[in-house]
């Protein structure tokens, strides 16, 4: 698998995949507002680019 394939095929699952875990937290930790959630997924997920 080149780079290229990489780029386009698994980040973007995997970037999905870590969002759907994080909305899954969400629910879990009752956030109450989006900035918390997102700085929590930012402190989780410091190699991805949201």
């Amino acid at each position: 698998m080149d780079i290229n394939t990489y780029d386009e095929l698994v980040k973007p699952f995997e970037l999905s995949r870590l969002l759907d875990q994080g909305l899954e937290d969400l629910k879990e930790k009752d956030y109450k507002n989006a900035d918390e959630f997102f700085d929590s997924l930012e402190g989780m997920y410091k190699d991805v680019m949201l």
